[in-house]
């Protein structure tokens, strides 16, 4: 149905569920994403929202306390790639919701789980935040386990889904590519912008950033290689965030080979005070991935006053346009002359590019217009609203 909605749930409010295995410090930029849209959505005031966590036993869901939002903890069991929690469709259930927004794929909730919703008696809108996992390069990483999934389970699952959230065209097209021909809002997420930009000195040496798990699909190989041909003067770079994949051996080995150890310092993750202790004492941004779906990192990284350089494999071409940085193709031939430009550049210059860049993040990416539109995606779908949103793209 293009013009009308997708259910018909006309109830005198809203009540959405949302649910998510990202509930620990090392899911990162999907747990910042979540955790922004559950505050920016309980800032509308027009819906009745709920949280539904899956976690183990021993694991603690450190959350932060959000005003008239319900907090639910399902308890999984088995490798949390899957994390099998056969009590989520009961305590979904037990929300009376109009609509249950999964986020990811390949998990026991958004698979199983949203057949089982789908079959409920009084059936909630199933929506479905893919956080880049139809990607590519996404797809191909660990290739055979998701064929087999895709072959025993979800397929099947995702006939269940009533319509797609995604951050970008980029992913509403892997989504197609996907064989989906359900509605999806294209509604990227938002960011904090920091009340003061920090404060920068002129400092010796500089300090380029790289920020985000270390996986693969990050290329931060890449990096170091491109970083090796350059050898910027009076640079450093460092690479912080959660190891994935034993990925971080390849990531020393590759330095180690370039002969970098004195300029490239490797650390681990960051979370909260450390993370923006980080940002603020840093003077450029490196994100090379070679997927993402929205990138949250460079949003922050951005609100935060820094130059950002990015690749094609990331939906921010807005940096180019904007004059806050550099957007390249993927791999280290095209990110060595980026690196090179940005370290050549003054202090004064790379600020400026800075200031720039938190001026977007004010005006286009702010999580109370994001929590707007999905509520007006929401109430589309319940049959609040009669006419679909103009965001809201539809498979020709």
């Amino acid at each position: 149905v293009e013009n009308g909605p997708l259910r018909d749930l006309t109830r005198s409010h809203c009540r959405v569920s949302q649910i998510t295995n990202a509930t620990n410090a090392e899911a990162a930029g999907v747990r910042a994403a979540i955790e922004g849209l559950v505050a920016s959505l309980a800032g509308q005031g027009t819906i009745d929202l709920s949280v539904i966590g899956i976690l183990r036993r021993s694991e603690k869901w450190v959350y932060p306390h959000v005003s008239n939002v319900r907090r639910v903890i399902v308890e999984s069991t088995g490798p949390r790639s899957f994390s099998y929690a056969p009590g989520v469709e009961s305590a979904a259930l037990q929300t009376g919701p109009s609509i249950v927004h999964f986020h990811g794929l390949w998990q026991y909730a958004s698979t199983i789980g949203s057949r089982v919703l789908a079959s409920a008696a009084d059936s909630p809108a199933i929506v479905l935040s893919p956080h880049g996992m139809f990607a590519a390069p996404a797809i191909a990483h660990k290739r055979f386990r998701k064929w087999l999934a895709t072959l025993l389970y979800q397929r099947q699952s995702l006939g269940c889904i009533d319509a797609f959230h995604v951050t970008s065209r980029a992913e509403c097209d892997d989504v197609r590519a996907a064989g989906c021909h359900q509605p999806v809002a294209i509604i990227p997420f938002g960011v904090e912008v920091p009340t003061e930009v920090p404060r920068r000195g002129a400092h010796s040496p500089r300090t380029a950033l790289f920020l985000s798990r270390i996986h693969p699909i990050k290329g931060i190989v890449d990096l170091v290689a491109a970083w090796g041909a350059v050898r910027p003067t009076n640079w450093r770079l460092v690479i912080a965030g959660p190891d994935e994949c034993g990925h971080l051996r390849e990531v020393i080995r590759t330095i180690e080979r370039h002969g970098l150890g004195d300029t490239i310092h490797v650390r681990g993750a960051a979370w909260g005070e450390d993370k923006q202790a980080l940002f603020a004492g840093s003077d450029l941004f490196i994100l090379p991935s070679r997927s993402e779906n929205f990138g949250i990192v460079i949003a922050e990284a951005l609100a935060s006053g820094l130059p950002v350089i990015t690749t094609r494999g990331t939906p921010w071409d807005v940096i180019a346009s904007a004059q806050c940085g550099w957007y390249v193709s993927c791999g280290p031939d095209a990110l060595a002359p980026a690196i090179r430009e940005a370290c050549s550049l003054g202090y004064d210059e790379l600020v400026a590019m800075g200031l720039r860049g938190r001026q977007l993040m004010e005006k286009c990416f702010s999580w109370s217009a994001t929590g707007s539109r999905m509520c007006q995606f929401y109430d589309w779908l319940c049959g609040r609203r009669r006419e679909p949103p103009v965001f809201v793209e539809f498979a020709t």
